[in-house]
């Protein structure tokens, strides 16, 4: 008898286990496919592999761009096979720092030590250039953050004496500017990178006065977070 309970007791506690098996599948299955997750590349020179990518963006047809320290632009279907890329031109003075695929998915390209910016289409043709070393309007020192807002304005940060954001129409011409050198409200010390979000506010990483900028799409100020620190809620560079 103890041995048929035995029995009995495995039976059951094998069809709870069934039963239960039966609904985290039903239950995964509810919710679709899991995520995939895949690597793009591997260290190299050859077609597909990088030299320490630096800068990504994602065409509105999924197209990947990749920009790595080998100058090369790249670029990759949603699934990371690699489609085509080419090198930059200009290559000697140093590298490019940011990409953005605008809304006809066009590579724009923050050449930072030729203080422009070039517009590539998807088959790497130059379709405009813009900018000159200078500090006045649409001239740049180091341009280095970019982003693009949904009515296809350009937004460039820059520093080595600038240290403002520019604000270009889709075909790069000069809009307005704001910002300066110095720590205080509104003003820069080597802002890196920005990003627009849905509502057209600026976000700006002001990268040595360790905090966040955000303004709106005129220069406004709209509010600013982050101290200096290791801690929750703060940054460092």
């Amino acid at each position: 008898c103890t041995g048929m309970a035995l029995v009995w007791r495995l039976l059951a506690a094998l069809s709870a286990c069934a039963l239960l098996a039966g609904c985290d599948r039903a239950q995964a299955a509810s919710f679709g496919p899991e995520p995939r997750a895949f690597v793009i590349g591997a260290a190299g020179h050859q077609p597909g592999k990088f030299v320490k990518p630096r800068a990504v963006a994602v065409a509105p047809d999924g197209t990947v761009w990749v920009m790595d320290r080998s100058d090369r632009l790249q670029a990759f279907d949603r699934d990371g096979r690699y489609l085509r890329g080419w090198t930059m031109p200009e290559v000697d003075n140093g590298s490019p720092s940011e990409i953005e695929c605008d809304a006809a998915g066009n590579v724009l390209v923050t050449q930072t030590h030729y203080q422009k910016i070039t517009v590539y289409s998807p088959a790497g043709e130059i379709l405009r250039e813009w900018g000159s070393w200078g500090k006045g309007p649409g001239q740049f020192v180091y341009p280095v953050g970019l982003a693009l807002d949904r009515a296809g304005n350009v937004y460039v940060s820059e520093y080595g004496g600038n240290d403002r954001v520019q604000k270009f129409d889709p075909q790069g011409n000069f809009l307005l500017e704001w910002g300066r050198f110095g720590p205080g409200p509104g003003e820069f010390n080597r802002p890196e990178d920005l990003c627009v979000d849905a509502q057209g506010r600026v976000f700006v990483a002001d990268s040595c006065n360790h905090r966040i900028q955000v303004f709106d799409g005129e220069g406004k100020l709209l509010s600013t977070w982050g101290t200096v620190g290791d801690g929750p809620g703060e940054v460092r560079y």
